[in-house]
């Protein structure tokens, strides 16, 4: 009875599904305000003629000690959405090229919506573009990274690592 001197209350507990969550709890593989941080270790080269080409990000940064996510792909650079209605995309890139010239930085959204990050020039070398997007997304959709270039280098290719060529998506912000 409550009120007894020793007597300890226990909340009641909740009833388990099969999966072990609590009754109503959705498993999912990226909660709301998850983050992937991925970077290009590898050198990939794009054409001087401002066509815009997918950086496949071949290396995860976060979450820590993952190498591989069910939701992206390190080899064609294709995040598949796990969690909407909104994903927010920061990237950049600086080209590893020594003539002058522009850089172009967008999110290409199931192969045909644009939605560009960045276009920036560089009259001394190195042309580098950065920049932040929210995008309106559903679970499935597709989104990679693109950037296209326009220096005397053919091809160019971005310089490599965490801090050069990167990439931060958040999911369910």
């Amino acid at each position: 009875m409550p009120g007894l001197p020793g007597a300890q209350i226990i909340p009641p507990q909740p009833t388990l599904q099969p999966s072990g969550l609590p009754q109503g709890f959705v498993a999912t593989s990226v909660q709301g305000g998850a983050k992937l941080l991925v970077y290009r270790n590898a050198v990939v080269n794009v054409a001087n003629t401002f066509t815009f080409t997918t950086i496949p990000f071949d290396v995860i940064e976060y979450p820590i000690g993952v190498s591989d996510v069910p939701y992206y792909s390190r080899t064609s650079g294709i995040l598949t959405v796990p969690r909407g209605p909104l994903v927010r995309v920061d990237s950049s890139v600086i080209m590893n090229a020594p003539g002058a010239g522009s850089l172009g930085l967008r999110v290409l959204k199931n192969g045909a919506t644009e939605y560009r990050l960045d276009t920036g020039y560089n009259g001394a070398g190195n042309p580098a573009a950065s920049g932040s997007r929210l995008i309106p997304v559903v679970v499935g959709d597709t989104l990679v990274i693109q950037v296209a270039q326009s220096t005397p280098t053919n091809p160019a290719s971005p310089f490599t690592g965490v801090s050069f060529c990167w990439c931060q998506f958040e999911f369910g912000v």
